[in-house]
């Protein structure tokens, strides 16, 4: 971001799970569209992650949790863009649902 700008762009995305395919095609729609930060939810993902992509972009994820019967339900991640990724200091996961 330049100084003295006041303007984020967001995208929210439903994807009913993620996989490194979507994350690359979410990061290249963000690069397109000059995107800031996208909010994924229902990723369905059963780890907390935090990491850096080969683009230089951060994806912060909170672990889905699992049903009975195995299945993976919940789960939310935000993608950060260069400039914001190294801005985040703190992450609280809150639930399966809430990152903060």
């Amino acid at each position: 971001m330049r100084g003295g700008e006041r303007t984020l762009s967001m995208i929210f995305l439903n994807p009913d799970s993620t996989n490194t395919h979507m994350i690359h095609n979410t990061i290249q729609k963000m690069r397109k569209q000059k995107i800031h930060i996208a909010s994924v939810q229902e990723t369905k993902d059963t780890m907390n992650r935090d990491y850096k992509t080969p683009e230089g972009f951060r994806v912060i994820s909170t672990a889905a949790t699992l049903t009975t019967k195995r299945a993976a339900v919940g789960g939310a991640a935000i993608i950060l863009n260069k400039e914001l990724g190294p801005m985040v200091k703190n992450i609280i996961r809150n639930s399966d649902r809430v990152l903060q």
